[in-house]
């Protein structure tokens, strides 16, 4: 991939247009026309997700993208179970209550198409801060807030639970708390992730860590801030 240039503007003025339905503004704007696309199955399978027009203006629609035109073969391969494709996971699997068939797929980030060539990254957070964390949550340091992103399912599932897991350290584990209301329909769903409380570490050893999140469905788009990165 060429050398990245990153210039980043945030969307403003988001507006909720339906449940997993977003229009919004881009702020600064000057590039052409780009689609909005996911790569859940693959660089040379993308799903279009929406498009932002020469003049900035935003508009995604989670529930009509769809992965109909992807073969069968090609889809099998990156479907898992829910509890392995979610960013935050319980230490026991199986207490989370999900299926434990192979049907769910997540596409953990969105993208910018351009003359078939990605062009740009979208991050959806509630705090522009929590940008850096999840490019290089090793090193960065996360705040309080949300972020988003989706999740594909063949079938239609609702897991209500709560589990723990663990961060190992020098002195000790610390218990993380995880709580799930999910209410996936067959397709493509936006979820959020709620940090609610994190757990403070020495930055010079290690980067802190959300130690309390809440991982829902039911989610109202119009607090998503958009942030674009661009790579060309």
């Amino acid at each position: 991939m060429r050398a990245l240039l990153v210039s980043c503007a945030l969307l403003m003025f988001s507006t909720l247009a339906a449940a997993q339905s977003v229009s919004a503004t881009v702020q600064p704007w000057n590039l052409p026309a780009s689609d909005v696309v996911l790569f859940t199955f693959g660089m040379d399978h993308p799903v279009r997700l929406g498009k932002i027009d020469a003049t900035g203006a935003l508009t995604i629609d989670v529930r009509a993208a769809s992965a109909a035109t992807i073969p069968d073969t090609v889809r099998s391969q990156f479907l898992g179970r829910l509890q392995d494709n979610l960013h935050f996971s319980c230490d026991d699997r199986s207490a989370m209550g999900a299926p434990s068939d192979d049907v769910v797929a997540r596409a953990a980030n969105i993208f910018l198409q351009r003359d078939d060539m990605m062009s740009g990254a979208l991050f959806a957070v509630s705090d522009t801060m929590l940008r850096p964390w999840l490019e290089d949550p090793g090193y960065q340091e996360p705040v309080v807030g949300s972020f988003w992103d989706v999740i594909y399912s063949e079938k239609e599932m609702a897991v209500t639970s709560s589990c723990t897991g663990t961060l190992t350290l020098e002195n000790g584990n610390v218990p993380l708390a995880y709580q799930y209301d999910l209410k996936l329909v067959p397709g493509f769903n936006l979820v959020e992730y709620v940090i609610e409380s994190i757990y403070k570490t020495d930055p010079d050893v290690m980067a802190s860590k959300p130690s309390k999140v809440l991982v829902r469905t039911d989610t109202d788009a119009s607090r998503i801030r958009w942030v674009v990165k661009h790579f060309m």
